[in-house]
């Protein structure tokens, strides 16, 4: 008997990947799709690696799929931006190996730096797009993905979204079938893309998509909910949003489509013929709507009543049904819930990041972040950087910074903010255009030897790669000293050491350097040395160590003192033991416990500070 398991869209898709025989899996790091593939690494049959890129992931997932073997390839949305130029390209061949590209969307923004609708890239590339609605379905058009890519020799997308990713459900899966290698055929006519190759693959596209549109009238994958059959109102919907109009409108007949690129017209011509009107209920842009108005049906409602932008919540889409002019049952009444004091994202105890963060935010420099933990200092309380926009993106925004400000006076030096895993991924051409092109570029790596933004996971810094084999770690200071650029290497909690070198470096406005901010991740590799307390008979209360920032810290008025006077507090059994606050404090009220010392145990301090 087959096995029924507990699974979120993310170990749905993974699970049906192991099944379908694929052997190659590739994929960088990123909300909401990370843990596809760290599910999908705990099969030793398939070969899974973290790549340095999105362009990379898809390049060599596109290398498998030509020699032969079932191939899947997973990202975030923001990173079919980056493996967009072979995409597009690779669209144009036929697949051998069947390829399924697995994206996951964020509508409403929740760990991302945009919000994309992934579909437009189906439509562009002439790629069929399927939409699970729910971890059974992502299972089984997983498995139906690989058999459409190999049926009509093309990629395949799947767009999962942030809701989809992480809902959980019970999935009857099954056994993995062990799908031979097909010989790779050669023909420079359908895998060298150059004119006119290009364009007789051009034209097949077109083909290939009408074949597949012909195969979806006939396929399962449209699932249609009956409600009532006197309504004059229906619904075309996918995705998880299927599941929501079930639940706040039984009564509207319902035509989900699992594939939306291509449509399958005759169904829904069919469909939408048999009432007045037809609600297109999807996320953000109008992608089926518009693509249904084109095609001449005059009944075809959707962002009149329903937003494109943000995530379509059960609230919002109840609001917007009642636009529509339904009479819904009203929404159960939420608990009132006491929101507490709004605290806003900030790193972790003992993160490496914060000295130098600290720092830059006090030199005479200005300041371009990245993605990455790091990001978090263009919030308060660092409110550090001038602009922050994609990986990798702070060094070209600097070289451009500087030259359209050349000359001005009384210019501040800018400084791009990198972490290892995000200069990688897209930043080494940055520091060769800088040379190449003579720019003056300061760059602060933060090498925390972690991607830890997304999991914690590894990277070529780290020399480790996702099935735990160490390789040769990837050196910074090599690669910037090969193209001449000066290097300086610090200890990030060396307070002194770092804010000189920072201070010598950065502020001058003619020099270019790359300074390496060296300490590992203290959430990764679990570093735990004895506990900082504060002294409340010696502090003053300045709060420079509460400018640090670090979770543990905060101000309590202590027994003895007098009233409305606060002193600092630690919390014991949070503080990682960096030192940094103890370095900062001007009055060395901050002491080291001994060794051994068990945490919450800062004697001869009270415990705990009363209010």
């Amino acid at each position: 008997m087959n096995p029924t398991m507990l699974l979120t869209g993310n170990q749905a898709v993974a699970r049906a990947a192991f099944e379908a025989g694929v052997h190659i899996a590739t994929s960088y790091p990123g909300s909401p799709m990370t843990q596809f593939m760290e599910n999908l690494a705990s099969h030793q049959e398939v070969y899974c690696e973290w790549s340095t890129s999105e362009k990379v992931a898809l390049e060599v997932a596109m290398g498998a799929s030509f020699a032969g073997r079932r191939t899947i390839c997973a990202m975030k949305h923001v990173g079919i931006n980056i493996a967009a130029d072979p995409l597009m390209t690779f669209a144009y061949t036929p697949t051998r190996g069947g390829f399924v590209l697995v994206v996951g969307d964020d509508p409403g923004m929740h760990s991302s730096q945009n919000e994309q609708n992934s579909r437009m890239w189906a439509r562009f590339g002439y790629m069929p797009i399927l939409e699970p609605a729910d971890a059974q379905s992502a299972y089984q058009l997983t498995l139906a993905a690989f058999q459409i890519s190999e049926q009509f020799e093309t990629p395949v997308i799947i767009r999962l979204t942030d809701k989809t990713c992480h809902m959980a459900g019970v999935v009857a899966t099954g056994q993995r079938t062990e799908v031979p290698r097909k010989p790779f055929q050669p023909d420079p006519s359908k895998y060298c893309m150059v004119p006119p190759n290009t364009i007789r693959r051009r034209e097949a596209l077109d083909q290939r998509m009408e074949a597949v549109a012909a195969w979806l009238e006939e396929s399962p994958i449209n699932t249609r909910w009956a409600g009532e059959p006197t309504s004059n109102t229906a619904v075309i919907t996918s995705g998880h949003l299927s599941l929501y109009i079930q639940e706040l409108a039984p009564q509207l007949p319902m035509l989900s489509l699992g594939c939306v690129n291509p449509l399958p017209m005759k169904t829904i011509r069919a469909f939408a013929s048999q009432f007045q009107r037809i609600l297109v209920v999807e996320e953000l842009e109008p992608f089926i709507e518009t693509l249904l108005k084109a095609t001449g049906l005059t009944n075809i409602h959707g962002k009149e009543f329903f937003p494109n932008q943000g995530e379509l919540t059960p609230e919002k889409l109840h609001a917007s049904l009642t636009r529509a002019g339904l009479e819904l049952e009203p929404l159960p009444q939420a608990a009132t819930v006491d929101p507490g004091v709004v605290r806003p994202p900030m790193l972790c105890a003992g993160c490496p990041h914060r000295p130098v963060l600290h720092i830059l935010k006090r030199l005479k420099v200005e300041c371009h972040g990245d993605i990455g933990c790091y990001i978090m200092a263009a919030h308060e309380p660092f409110a550090l950087y001038k602009t922050s926009t994609s990986m990798a993106a702070s060094m070209g925004t600097v070289m451009g910074w500087e030259r359209a400000t050349a000359g001005e006076e009384k210019r501040l030096p800018q400084v791009a903010v990198v972490g290892d895993s995000t200069m990688i991924h897209s930043g080494l051409p940055s520091l060769v255009n800088a040379v190449y092109n003579g720019h003056t570029i300061k760059v602060v790596i933060l090498d925390n030897r972690s991607t830890s933004m997304t999991g914690c996971q590894d990277n070529p810094g780290t020399g480790v790669d996702i099935g735990g084999q160490k390789n040769t770690p990837f050196n910074f200071a090599s690669f910037a000293s090969m193209l001449g650029l000066e290097v300086v290497e610090v200890d990030q909690f060396d307070y002194a050491g770092t804010k000189a070198a920072l201070k010598k470096h950065l502020e001058d406005p003619v020099k270019s350097v790359v300074i390496i901010a060296k300490r590992p991740c203290t959430l990764k590799y679990g570093i735990k040395e004895p506990f900082f307390y504060v002294d409340p008979n010696i502090c003053i209360g300045c709060r420079s160590c509460i400018s640090v920032s670090c979770p543990p810290i905060s101000m309590e008025a202590y027994p003895g003192k007098p009233a409305g006077k606060l002193n600092s507090f630690i919390r014991s059994d949070m503080c990682a033991g960096c030192s940094v606050c103890a370095q900062v404090c001007p009055v060395h009220a901050i002491i080291r416990s001994e060794p051994g010392v068990a945490p919450n145990v800062p004697a001869p301090l009270p415990r705990n500070p009363v209010e």
